[in-house]
């Protein structure tokens, strides 16, 4: 993130310098380092999280199927209830292992939310750099190189969609309405880690 030098003169007590682009580079900054910030208190946590609950799924899979395994030793006759106890173990085995999955899908839409606010963060910070250089803010080559720049970082579909229909002069809703019909179809789609 390149710096713009601070001048005394702001939106609180403006002089002869005071400049609406400094303001919007300012709030553009405040949006990036608040993005960030958020950011960077979840990550390592959520991050260990998916390993442990991939690892739980793997471990009841196991358990699973040593319950099955399981054919009472040597004995003629299986304790009484142990066909039921069995039956009980591998249904609870089945539910745990559902409950971890979704919770593995849920840590996985946190970190597309993160890849996103990541990509908003980089962007903002890109168009802060843009408006607050006085060489390049009137040039359109520039902004044409900014929106070539943030379209070709995107990673997920959505947000390639949901930029293109804005450019193309959508009202925010419908472009969001086009990115959420293109990530309801692909939701499906989603893999374990």
């Amino acid at each position: 993130m390149s710096e713009v030098v601070a001048s005394p003169s702001n939106a609180e007590s403006p002089d002869l310098d005071w400049s609406q682009v400094r303001e919007t580079v300012r709030m553009f900054r405040v949006g990036v380092s608040a993005i960030e910030y958020s950011m960077s208190t979840g990550d390592e946590s959520i991050s260990t999280l998916i390993e442990a609950f991939t690892k739980m799924n793997t471990y009841m899979k196991e358990i699973k199927q040593i319950a099955r395994d399981v054919d009472g030793g040597d004995q003629p006759e299986q304790p009484e209830g142990y066909e039921q106890m069995l039956t009980q173990l591998d249904g609870k085995c089945d539910m745990v292992i559902n409950d971890l999955r979704s919770a593995v899908i849920s840590f996985q839409f946190y970190d597309r939310l993160t890849q996103q606010l990541n990509h908003i963060a980089s962007s903002l910070d890109n168009t802060a750099d843009l408006v607050g250089d006085q060489n390049r803010i009137f040039n359109p080559t520039e902004w044409s190189t900014l929106q070539k720049q943030v379209y070709g970082s995107f990673t997920m579909e959505e947000g390639k969609i949901l930029f293109e229909a804005l450019l193309a002069g959508d009202s925010k809703e419908i472009a969001i309405n086009k990115a959420k019909e293109y990530g309801n179809r692909d939701a499906d789609n989603l893999e374990l880690f």
